[in-house]
């Protein structure tokens, strides 16, 4: 018989602090927030079924991606 164990594992959180870069911390597993300057860009968070959903300061979604860089690129374009 074989026993799965489950360990809830805290993210550590992970900023750059460049000036005049985005700066991303990860909130929790899957939930990142991004900040411009210090000031809120937006949120990605990761999709059960696949993929990153980017979402603007304003709450209008950016997009779907298959990666988390290609979500993160999203906010150079806006």
């Amino acid at each position: 018989m074989t026993q799965i164990f489950e360990v809830p594992v805290e993210p550590a959180p992970f900023t750059t602090n460049y000036p005049g870069t985005m700066d991303w911390t990860t909130v929790r597993a899957g939930f990142w927030v991004g900040r411009f300057d210090g000031r809120l860009a937006g949120v990605i968070e990761e999709r059960w079924t696949g993929g990153f959903i980017a979402t603007g300061r304003d709450a209008r979604p950016l997009g779907i991606w298959a990666t988390l860089w290609d979500a993160q690129a999203a906010f150079e374009e806006d």
